[in-house]
């Protein structure tokens, strides 16, 4: 984690640092909903302490139209990369025990 201050406009958000890995991208610029490889943000599993979070958002309708809520982006995230002990990002191959994810798993623990 101490890696990500090297970031430039991350704002300690662990999706938008994900967005350096290849193949993930941000929905649009005023939310961080994760685009993992072309899949839909929805079919990303977020995860804290191994248990699955349905949205880590404060504001889930920001930068969507007609503000609907989102389940899986928002404006700000409820969780800053600065009280992260460990965070594991799977694009891919990921093991069967993380369930129903097409597109990936941000698995985080907590300081």
């Amino acid at each position: 984690v101490e890696e990500t201050r090297r970031f430039p406009a991350t704002f300690y958000d662990p999706a938008r640092l994900s967005t350096a890995f290849a193949g993930v991208v941000n929905d649009n610029d005023q939310a961080n909903g994760l685009v993992v490889r072309g899949n839909s943000p929805n079919s990303l599993i977020w995860r804290l302490e191994g248990l699955d979070i349905v949205n880590p958002n404060h504001t889930s309708n920001a930068g969507t139209f007609s503000d609907r809520p989102t389940r899986n982006g928002g404006g700000v995230n409820i969780l800053s990369a600065q009280m992260l002990g460990t965070s594991h990002f799977y694009t891919g191959a990921f093991p069967a025990s993380y369930g129903n994810a097409l597109s990936g798993v941000l698995d985080m623990r907590l300081r």
